[in-house]
C-alpha cells in the first residue's frame, strides 16, 4: 500500500505534526476497521442472498411439482378410459365406438380447464388473425394480421400466454 511507504514518522520533539500524524493515523486506522466491516457485511449480505435465491428455487420446484400433481390427477381418468378404449379396439374385445372417444376427449378437456388451461376461439369462428395466437394452416394463402381468418383447430392458453396456436384458415369473401 502507499500509505506503508510514505508512512509519516512524528518529529521526536513532539511538535504539531507529530499530532497531526498521529491524528492521521489513528483516523486511518479507524477507516481500515470500518472497510473490514463493510466488507464483512457484504459477504453476509451476499450469503443471505444466495440462501435466498436457492430457497424461492426450491419453492418454484415445489410448486411446480404441485401443478403437475394435479394436472395429472385432473387428466388421469380419461387418459386411462382412453387406453383402455384402444386396448378394447385392438383386442376385439368389445367395439370402439367414435362417441365414447368423444367423451372422454371432452373429459380430458375438462380435467385440462380445471388446471387452468383454456381452449382459444371456436372451431368455425370468424376473427381477425393475429401471428401471435393464430397458426395458417394453408402456407399459399396466408392472411395478414387484422385480415378475417376462419379457426379450423383451437389452440390452448395457459396463464395469458399460448401454448398451442390456433389452426386457422384464410376467411373466404
Amino acid at each position: 500500500m502507499v500509505w506503508r511507504r510514505l508512512r509519516w514518522r512524528p518529529r521526536r520533539d513532539g511538535g504539531p505534526d507529530s499530532e497531526r500524524v498521529l491524528g492521521l493515523e489513528s483516523e486511518l486506522r479507524l477507516l481500515r476497521l470500518e472497510a473490514a466491516e463493510r466488507e464483512r457485511s457484504l459477504h453476509r449480505a451476499q450469503a443471505d442472498l444466495a440462501r435466498e435465491r436457492e430457497r424461492a428455487r426450491d419453492q418454484g420446484d415445489e410448486a411446480a411439482r404441485a401443478d403437475v400433481q394435479r394436472l395429472l390427477g385432473a387428466i388421469a381418468t380419461p387418459v386411462v378410459q382412453l387406453v383402455t378404449l384402444a386396448h378394447l379396439r385392438d383386442t376385439a374385445a368389445a367395439e370402439a365406438r367414435a362417441g365414447d372417444a368423444l367423451d372422454i376427449g371432452m373429459r380430458l378437456v375438462r380435467g385440462l380447464e380445471d388446471c387452468g388451461v383454456q381452449t382459444s376461439g371456436a372451431v368455425g369462428d370468424d376473427e381477425p388473425f393475429d401471428p401471435g395466437r393464430h397458426d395458417p394452416l394453408s402456407g399459399t394463402t396466408m392472411p395478414r394480421p387484422g385480415e378475417r381468418a376462419v379457426v379450423r383447430f383451437v389452440g390452448l392458453v395457459y396463464r395469458g400466454r399460448t401454448v398451442r396456436k390456433a389452426g386457422v384458415e384464410a376467411a373466404q369473401g
